[in-house]
């Protein structure tokens, strides 16, 4: 049965403490099993970079809007619901300072019971590496050398060695509930993101892949798992559907045949834009939530029932 995610309004109108506390409780009760979370650690005003996931470069979110930080809402979060789990989606790790990303990703994971879930990825604004003085061009790099540190972190692997650190024995406690803790790669159509999935990843969120590209995409990753010994029905592949925000949207059949193409591709979990991030009503978008609790979700729940 594929498991359902969405987006968390983090950011917006209702990125309020009342907000995300009501939309958490109530998407756990309506059978979704994570909220996802998005990073910007800094977001100019005026930026240099287009937005690449839409056709004219514009950006989905207000950049004076709150945006509230991964570790601190999830943790936030974690005390106000029972099993729910939280994702990063995705994290900057090469903006982030690795030792101090593993003690929040340990410290979460050990204090929601396990519920949490690393999704890493390189990101798209030139202006925000600029700004914190990370060159852009080399934050692949940077990205999997910080991956390998952390991996080595989250397992209690020290002494470490390589991609430019070199780490003592240490004490690290309290250790991730889940252990191999997992990470998620979030990434495009590229070689080098595929070989950073088959190194690290327990899933893969594909990222502006859509349609016809989806089956050329899994088969590279497929080579890619290969090629490092392991098989791609290991992974999580976490896929996405458009903005559920309307009439035209809210098309049951056409939503029910999008998921079914998604399962004979090999997708295992699905997150779902409700458009919480641009809502300034949290009716409205706890309709939207309820709609596809029922319309979908129930009906896949008996489609599984009957097989």
């Amino acid at each position: 049965m594929l498991a359902f995610g969405t987006l968390l309004p983090y950011t917006g109108p209702l990125a309020t403490p009342q907000g995300i506390t009501q939309f958490a409780r109530s998407v756990e009760e309506l059978g979704f099993a994570h909220v996802r979370v998005g990073e910007h650690l800094v977001y100019p005003a005026l930026t240099s970079t287009p937005y690449p996931y839409t056709s004219d470069g514009s950006r989905r979110v207000d950049p004076t809007a709150n945006s509230l930080e991964i570790f601190n809402t999830f943790a936030f979060l974690a005390a106000r619901t029972e099993r729910l789990r939280f994702q990063s989606g995705v994290l900057l790790l090469a903006l982030r300072d690795p030792f101090a990303t593993a003690k929040a990703v340990a410290t979460l994971d050990y204090l929601s019971g396990g519920r949490f879930t690393l999704e890493v990825g390189v990101g798209w604004m030139r202006d925000e590496y600029d700004i914190v003085g990370m060159p852009f061009e080399r934050r692949g790099k940077i990205t999997d050398d910080k991956l390998e540190l952390l991996t080595a972190l989250l397992a209690d692997r020290t002494p470490f060695a390589g991609g430019g650190y070199n780490v003592p024995p240490l004490n690290i406690r309290p250790l991730p509930v889940q252990l191999p803790f997992p990470i998620y790669i979030g990434s495009g159509l590229s070689a080098p993101a595929f070989r950073r999935v088959a190194r690290f990843g327990a899933g893969w969120t594909p990222i502006g892949i859509e349609g016809e590209h989806q089956a050329e995409a899994l088969q590279l990753l497929a080579e890619a798992m290969g090629a490092q010994g392991r098989d791609i029905t290991e992974l999580d592949i976490q896929g996405s559907l458009d903005i559920v925000s309307s009439a035209e949207t809210r098309n049951s059949s056409k939503i029910m045949g999008q998921l079914d193409r998604m399962i004979e591709l090999g997708f295992t979990s699905v997150s779902v834009d409700m458009g919480a991030l641009r809502e300034s009503s949290m009716d409205d978008l706890m309709r939207r939530a309820e709609w596809f609790s029922t319309a979908v979700l129930a009906k896949l729940a008996v489609s599984d029932q009957d097989h």
